[in-house]
């Protein structure tokens, strides 16, 4: 069996396929003889993949359901999509109905890993492939991980510049809207943001004035919005993803403050709407990820373990920092 190392060509992948035209629509099942179907498609035996995403909401899980729709369906192949809405019962039993469904592959965003384990231990024994996304599953065949400490870095680093830029002189007071619940990953993504403002500023030059969890656009806009009622001279927030970002940007117009002016906002993640603000001057920066192209990668990974090549079991996804310079062109990506 031949290795493939998905891990070594995954940046270059993602790039020339993020920067390549995107159907409006998924690709329609091909018909007719094998000989119809792409070479990846020979000797997998698989008919229906189920997608878990941590919720199927944002700029992240549905353009990565779309990649893997285009894929799968050149080979004829399902893809059902249970979306838990950050429910971790509702994950559980979504997981296991996919199954039940026919999935022979299941791709997860586990919202508490710990549930997760064991049901991919049994998902495991009874034959089903395991693929782990954005967090770990130790029990998990394949593992599409962000190096979330390099993203964390990479929002606090842009944070940074623009206090240095905009609050010269001055010990700003920062504010963070974070996802620990998910796990190691995400605490690593909460200390990169730390670690990234301190390589800019120093340590000690500027206050962090709250840290809280909020990773859904409702929560983000709750949470800002006490945020800036306890610290009335606040001057950014990192929303550690973009749902919690559009939330805390509602709240800051709703206190009558502009964003990006009086109040700086860093984040991570391509929802359009972030995409459109950052080309505003609203939000600064996010994280680009290109979502649909990972979802191509996953797919055919999955389509060549199940075909029997030898897949690497951990793949990092790489991450670029998207400011007004670049934002269109990320935008212009997205179907």
């Amino acid at each position: 069996m031949s290795t493939i190392r998905f891990g070594a060509i995954a940046t270059a992948s993602l790039l020339a396929l993020a920067l390549s035209a995107c159907s409006t629509t998924p690709t329609a099942p091909v018909a007719g003889t094998d000989e119809d179907r792409p070479a990846i498609c020979d000797d997998v035996d698989l008919t229906r993949v189920g997608y878990s995403p941590y919720a199927n909401s944002g700029g992240y899980f549905p353009f990565v359901e779309q990649g893997l729709i285009e894929i799968f369906e050149e080979c004829g192949i399902t893809v059902t999509t249970s979306d838990p809405d950050a429910d971790s019962g509702r994950q559980v039993s979504g997981i296991e109905n996919l199954v039940a469904g026919g999935a022979g592959a299941v791709i997860i965003t586990p919202t508490d890993p710990l549930a997760i384990s064991p049901l991919a231990r049994r998902l495991q024994s009874d034959g089903v492939l395991v693929v782990g996304l954005a967090t770990s599953i130790d029990e998990a065949d394949i593992t599409f991980n962000l190096d979330d400490f390099a993203f964390g870095l990479l929002e606090g680093q842009s944070a940074g510049e623009w206090l240095a830029a905009n609050r010269q002189g001055e010990v700003p007071k920062v504010a963070i809207l974070h996802q620990d619940s998910g796990g190691d990953p995400l605490l690593a993504r909460h200390a990169g943001a730390i670690a990234g403002i301190d390589e800019v500023l120093g340590e000690g030059n500027w206050e962090l004035v709250s840290e809280v969890e909020a990773f859904q656009e409702d929560t983000g806009n709750a949470q800002t919005s006490v945020i800036l009622q306890a610290n009335p001279d606040l001057d950014l927030i990192i929303g550690l993803n973009d749902a919690s970002a559009l939330g805390a940007l509602s709240a800051i117009k709703a206190s009558g403050r502009t964003p990006g002016v009086d109040v700086g906002v860093v984040t991570g993640g391509e929802d359009q709407r972030i995409l459109e603000a950052v080309l505003a001057g609203e939000v600064h920066s996010t994280i680009g990820l290109f979502p649909v192209a990972q979802g191509r990668i996953i797919a055919e990974a999955i389509l060549r373990y199940s075909a029997g090549e030898e897949i690497e079991r951990e793949q990092i996804v790489p991450v670029e920092l998207v400011t007004s310079a670049n934002a269109q062109q990320i935008l212009d990506t997205i179907p």
